[in-house]
This record gives structure tokens, sequence and C-alpha cells, in this order.
């Protein structure tokens, strides 16, 4: 199961990760989850949250001129947040 995926959503809106180490992290274990075919085992719900978690972190930008559909720091964290506890992990 991809729960480190799940934990590491949790370490960023506890403000233990920054946004930026949370992106970067995100994308490395899903490449390597992806690749080793342990995101196929999750169950759907687990996929489910996942795919929202995947789509939240390709939308962060760190950049202040950000485009509308670009999350900053604080709108990725809320997303998350609000993910998290309707997915059950919170």
């Amino acid at each position: 199961m991809s729960m480190d995926l799940i934990d590491l959503a949790k370490s960023f809106i506890r403000s233990e990760i920054t946004a930026d180490n949370f992106e970067a992290q995100f994308f490395e274990i899903w490449y390597q989850k992806g690749t080793s075919g342990l995101l196929a085992q999750d169950t759907q719900e687990i996929k489910d949250c996942l795919y929202e978690l995947f789509d939240f972190a390709e939308r962060y930008t760190s950049d202040a001129d950000k485009k509308d559909y670009e999350l900053d720091q604080e709108t990725l964290s809320s997303e998350i947040n609000k993910t998290l506890t309707r997915c059950g992990f919170l």
C-alpha cells in the first residue's frame, strides 16, 4: 500500500515539511511505487485519494505570479487537509 504518500501529506499539513519538499518527495515516491507496480496494488479508495493528492502536488507553485488553476502553499495545505479528512485518513 502507498500509505507513505498519505503520511507524507500528513507531514506537510502538520508543517513538518515545506510545500516544495512535499511536491518533490511526493513525485519521487509516486514514480518509485508506480514503476515497481505497488501503486496498482492499492485499494480503490486509496487510489482515489492519491490521485487527488497528485493533482494538488502537480498544481502547486511557489511562484508569486501563479495562474488561476495553480495552488500556493496555503491553498495546497487546505486542499490536502480536506481530501485526507474526506478519505478518512485524518
